[in-house]
């Protein structure tokens, strides 16, 4: 990910502002920080594939809901 320089047009980052955007001070296509891991993990209900590895989540494989709603292998990355 590009760090981001703080923004001289007034606004919160330079992520939020089109100028900065526009003057190359930000990656295009950056949306900000990942999504995070939320609550505690627990055991898969059902079998599904992970988005972090790809590979197959099996029934009773430790997981974690993520903030962008999607489950993770408890331990993977986003």
């Amino acid at each position: 990910m590009t760090p981001t320089r703080p923004c001289a047009h007034g606004m919160p980052s330079a992520a939020s502002c089109i100028v900065c955007m526009d003057e190359g001070n930000i990656a295009p296509g950056h949306d900000g920080p990942g999504p995070e891991a939320m609550g505690r993990p627990f055991p898969a209900k059902f079998d599904g594939d992970c988005p972090g590895c790809d590979l197959a989540i099996h029934e009773g494989q430790p997981i974690r809901r993520w903030s962008d709603g999607r489950y993770r292998h408890d331990g993977c990355e986003a």
